[in-house]
């Protein structure tokens, strides 16, 4: 579920031709899936901090930098990323 959220922000990030938006040349991948799951992350919070946050630290990883992590799902996420 982590790496299908992670890519949310695709339907703020591509126009119907498949071309980046405006927004998306300006705002960064990971800020733009947080505010489109913002909602859910606030119900989540009440009921589950601890899934909200690790959620919210799949959803923000960036493999184009030199992070390292220790988190199993976080390092799946990169190999799927990456395919």
């Amino acid at each position: 579920m982590a790496g299908l959220i992670h890519d949310f922000a695709k339907i703020k990030s591509y126009n119907q031709d498949y071309e980046f938006t405006d927004l998306a040349k300006r705002v960064n991948h990971e800020a733009l899936t947080l505010e489109v799951c913002a909602h859910s992350f606030k119900f989540l919070d009440t009921a589950n901090a601890e899934a909200a946050n690790d959620l919210r630290v799949c959803i923000c990883f960036n493999h184009h930098y030199a992070y390292q992590s220790h988190n199993r799902i976080i390092e799946a996420l990169k190999i799927a990323d990456n395919l």
